[in-house]
């Protein structure tokens, strides 16, 4: 494993659903635990689990869990699909 697979966002699953097929492509599958789709010679899974609201003050943010797993891909498919992720999801550095 080369990059992290667990994140923790800032976001709804409308929001995650959005901004999703800026990442993947083909058709998404979406099921109640996240989504799914093929990559390269493999597949990909997101699981999503909601997370308690992070409140600052008088302002409130949705949370999600965010799991990536991935099954007979290549290494640089997966470094592929991570950094693609890593652009439309971890913005604001941290």
């Amino acid at each position: 494993m080369i990059f992290p697979r667990h994140f923790e966002g800032a976001l709804s699953r409308g929001d995650f659903a959005r901004l999703l097929p800026d990442v993947c492509r083909g058709e998404i599958a979406e099921d109640a635990g996240g989504f799914s789709g093929r990559w390269g010679g493999g597949e990909w899974r997101i699981g999503l689990a909601p997370l308690p609201d992070r409140v600052i003050g008088h302002v409130r943010l949705q949370r999600m869990q965010v799991s990536i797993a991935f099954q007979g891909c290549t290494v640089l498919e997966e470094a592929e699909f991570m950094a693609r992720f890593s652009l439309r999801f971890q913005r604001g550095g941290g």
